[in-house]
């Protein structure tokens, strides 16, 4: 896993910063009354922009699975910084540090997250109709197509949705519509799992991480070491390859291994 530099640092540190402000309070700050409607609204909006703010800077912190009091410490940091200045400039020098400890985590959130993976592959290898395949994907058809099958090379038309373990929801084209890549050019989960289906036809498609985005993940989607869940339709093949509109995750990601 890539880690970034300070200014990764710091919007940990900003995110504790909004998490230690609320917590010190007890509430969203105080807002000054005014006697229009136009102002309680702003006001309102605004509170819920800077709780969205907290919310959302959060998820930089979940790489470390902080204890609470952990959680604490880096709480305490924050006001520290916030109130005193100069207290950033001796936080630098712990940048290492902070970078070594965010790698660690990471390897722990891996191997936990590889081990429930490894039993929930064994799961689905198991269901009727289920081929697991030697490099570990699982495939289960769901409907069989009729039309031809993808080679790496060509540009594919497809339909799917993607689920972690849990059974939530990381991406789904539903909503945007079809997506249209080019195969060889996306994980290997799907550079393999499509070459077994024909045009017509749905599947469900399940990778080892180290066939989608092994020990880095996606941050605050998809854990390092994640076992990912797709369904997918194949809607059409074009042998002549093109380029096709970018799909993030499973489809938008390199097709090598990080």
């Amino acid at each position: 896993m890539r880690m970034r530099g300070l200014s990764w640092v710091l919007s940990i540190a900003l995110a504790a910063a909004v998490q230690s402000a609320v917590a010190a309070s007890g509430s969203a700050p105080a807002v000054k009354h005014s006697h229009t409607n136009a102002a309680h609204k702003t006001a309102a909006s605004q509170g819920a922009a800077l709780h969205a703010l907290g919310v959302l800077l959060s998820q930089q912190l979940t790489t470390f699975q902080l204890s609470e009091s952990e959680f604490r410490s880096v709480a305490s940091g924050f006001a520290d910084g916030y109130h005193h200045p100069g207290a950033v400039k001796q936080a630098q020098t712990l940048v290492p540090q902070l970078q070594a400890l965010a790698q660690s985590r990471a390897e722990l959130i891996a191997q936990r997250e590889e081990r429930a993976g490894r039993a929930y592959l064994d799961k689905v290898a198991a269901l009727p109709g289920a081929k697991k395949t030697a490099t570990g994907l699982v495939y289960v058809a769901i409907k069989q197509g009729a039309g031809p099958s993808p080679k790496v090379g060509d540009q594919v038309k497809v339909q799917y949705t993607g689920k972690l373990t849990d059974g939530s929801v990381f991406d789904s084209s539903e909503k945007r519509g079809p997506a249209t890549f080019t195969l060889g050019r996306v994980i290997p989960c799907w550079n393999e799992g499509l070459q077994l289906m024909k045009v017509g036809g749905k599947a469900r498609i399940v990778c080892p991480s180290t066939l989608a985005y092994g020990d880095r993940g996606v941050e605050g989607v998809i854990k390092p070491g994640a076992t990912l869940n797709f369904e997918v339709e194949l809607l059409d093949v074009h042998h002549a390859a093109a380029p096709g509109n970018a799909v993030p995750f499973a489809p938008g990601a390199p097709a090598a291994h990080p």
